[in-house]
């Protein structure tokens, strides 16, 4: 992985939004973003590439390889910290060896699903959406009405 595949995961999330507004959100230096999205710059600071990596939702490690930072990166892979979400080493076992494009693929479409999901169940943003489930309830309990015997 290289400079040139943070630059197509950031244009990938960034999507119309502007390079400043990409920076105020980052939290990083516009100018500092700005010159390596350009590629007059290929490094990137260790504490920007944390920020971009926390805004990308990608592991830190990852992004500090992307622009030369294997030694800070080795570190992070020395500290024994158990992952935040039980799921985020299945996911990296499955990503792994593809491209960054390939990994923002998958990422779409595991959001995509997930949003199908969330809907068809009547949860949203993790909580449950409790109008549709009083809703599922009192259609249950009218088919229960119409139809005793079933």
């Amino acid at each position: 992985m290289d400079a040139n595949e943070l630059r197509v995961l950031i244009n990938q999330r960034r999507g119309i939004t502007s390079m400043r507004d990409i920076s105020v959100a980052v939290g990083m230096n516009h100018s500092s973003l700005n010159e390596f999205m350009n590629g007059t710059r290929n490094v990137l600071s260790v504490e920007s590439c944390l920020l971009l990596a926390q805004w990308l939702n990608v592991a830190a490690p990852v992004v500090l390889r992307m622009v030369g930072h294997d030694r800070i990166a080795d570190l992070f892979a020395a500290v024994d910290v158990p992952a935040s979400n039980p799921w985020a080493d299945e996911f990296g076992k499955i990503v792994a060896g593809l491209s960054a494009n390939d990994v923002a693929a998958v990422l779409e479409t595991a959001r995509r699903h997930a949003d199908v999901l969330r809907r068809s169940s009547g949860v949203t943003h993790g909580e449950p959406n409790l109008i549709a489930a009083a809703g599922a309830r009192e259609n249950a309990g009218e088919r229960r009405r119409r139809n005793p015997g079933n």
